[in-house]
């Protein structure tokens, strides 16, 4: 999604859902009753987990901004809601698709009480948020769990898929394989769900 400087993206009443919020390029406040508002920049990470609701959720773009936006479905409902924000994420040298936040047990930091700047943000559902950056030439590969479906979105360059070419603003769904391997014919970045198949992220 692209916002102009100082246009908003706003909606009403939501419930049971996370909603994720990766920045591309830009600036963008997040402003969701009921917290304070958060200053979103380039590489920025930003969740709210709507728990048992909230009435009012909304984006303002400071500058023109590029963002990308997933939700999904919580496991259970309920809950107080909850959100979380992180700057940035430290880039994996190889390429390897990295962990920005997860849902599953065994994704949690050893120590609980802390949060390093590259372990994953929470989700309240079996499922990840990934990030890769690959270089031309070069490709990622990501194994999941049976029952898992995967949505790849192409935020820059040339990847393909299989068979299948992919450019930047494309998205591919794989749910009958566990196994996904992205090869970049450009510099690429792309981002990646992993979502259960009778979940739901839109």
């Amino acid at each position: 999604m692209t916002l102009p400087s100082g246009a908003d993206y706003a909606m009403g009443a939501e419930a049971n859902v996370d909603i994720l919020t990766w920045v591309s390029s830009g600036k963008v406040v997040s402003k969701s009753n009921g917290f304070c508002d958060d200053v979103l920049g380039a590489g920025s990470l930003h969740i709210i987990g709507a728990g048992r609701g909230l009435s009012h959720l909304a984006w303002n773009a400071q500058e023109k901004a590029v963002f990308f936006q997933f939700w999904i479905l919580q496991d259970n409902e309920g809950g107080d809601p909850t959100q979380e924000v992180r700057a940035g994420f430290p880039e994996l040298e190889d390429g390897s698709f990295k962990i920005l936040a997860s849902g599953f047990p065994e994704d949690d930091p050893e120590d609980g009480e802390t949060c390093e700047d590259g372990s994953p943000l929470t989700l309240r559902s079996r499922s990840r948020f990934l990030h890769a950056r690959i270089s031309a030439g070069d490709g990622a590969a990501y194994q999941t769990i049976p029952g898992q479906s995967l949505y790849l979105t192409v935020v820059s360059g040339c990847v393909t898929v299989g068979c299948q070419t992919l450019e930047a603003g494309d998205a591919f769904l794989q749910d009958d394989d566990s196994q996904l391997t992205v090869m970049a014919a450009q510099d690429a970045v792309v981002l990646l769900v992993d979502v259960p198949v009778d979940g739901a992220c839109r």
